[in-house]
C-alpha cells in the first residue's frame, strides 16, 4: 500500500510539473502597457561617477573644491556634487550640487572661498545654461555661474561671474583642464 501511495504521489508531482511549466493554450505572455525598451546609444553602460577636483575661477581669484562628477550620455543626465570635506579656505553648503537633465542645468547651495581680495560667495542656483557637461575625454565640464560676490572688510561687490573647471595634478603642479598652459 505504501508503494502504491508513493507511486501515485510521484505521478501527480510529475504531471503538475509538466502542466505548470508548459504553455497554456490560448494564452500569451503580455508586457505591461508601460513597458518601454530603451535603445542603447553607444552600446556602453554609463561610466561610474568620477571623484575629482575643480577650480572656481573669478576676477577675484580662485579656489579649489572636491567634487563627484557623473554624466550618463545615453539619458542626457549628469551631476556635479560638492563633497562635505573641502580643502582649507573653501566651503560648500551641505547638498551643494549642479544637476543636468535633458540639456537643462540647475543648481542648489553655495560655495565660498578665500582669496587675496576677500571671500567669494557663489550662488549655485545661478548656473548659466551655456555650461557644458561632456565625456571626460573631451574636457569633462565647464560650469558657469552668474551670481557671485566678493566681500572684504564688510563690503561686498558683485563679480562678473565664476567658472568651475576640473583640474589635474602632475607632480607639484596643477593644470586646469580647458585653460591654456605650457606643457612641462
Amino acid at each position: 500500500m505504501k508503494r502504491f501511495a508513493l507511486s501515485l504521489a510521484l505521478i501527480a508531482l510529475t504531471a503538475c510539473q509538466e502542466n505548470s511549466t508548459g504553455p497554456v493554450a490560448g494564452m500569451s505572455a503580455a508586457l505591461p502597457a508601460t513597458f518601454e525598451v530603451q535603445p542603447i546609444v553607444d552600446g556602453d553602460p554609463p561610466p561610474p561617477p568620477l571623484d575629482t577636483g575643480v577650480v572656481a575661477i573669478s576676477d577675484a581669484g580662485a579656489g579649489s573644491f572636491n567634487v563627484t562628477y557623473f554624466l550618463n550620455t545615453q539619458d542626457n543626465n549628469g551631476f556635479l556634487t560638492f563633497k562635505g570635506a573641502q580643502p582649507t579656505g573653501t566651503d560648500a553648503t551641505k547638498g551643494a550640487r549642479v544637476s543636468y537633465h535633458l540639456g537643462v542645468f540647475s543648481g542648489r547651495g553655495t560655495l565660498s572661498y578665500a582669496t587675496g581680495q576677500g571671500t567669494v560667495l557663489v550662488d549655485l542656483s545661478s548656473v548659466n545654461q551655456a555650461s557644458t557637461f561632456t565625456r571626460c575625454s573631451t574636457g569633462c565640464f565647464t560650469v558657469r555661474f552668474d551670481r557671485a560676490t566678493v566681500t572684504s572688510a564688510g563690503i561686498s561687490r558683485p563679480l562678473t561671474g565664476v567658472e568651475v573647471r576640473p583640474f589635474v595634478k602632475r607632480g607639484d603642479e596643477e593644470f586646469i583642464i580647458g585653460i591654456a598652459h605650457d606643457e612641462p
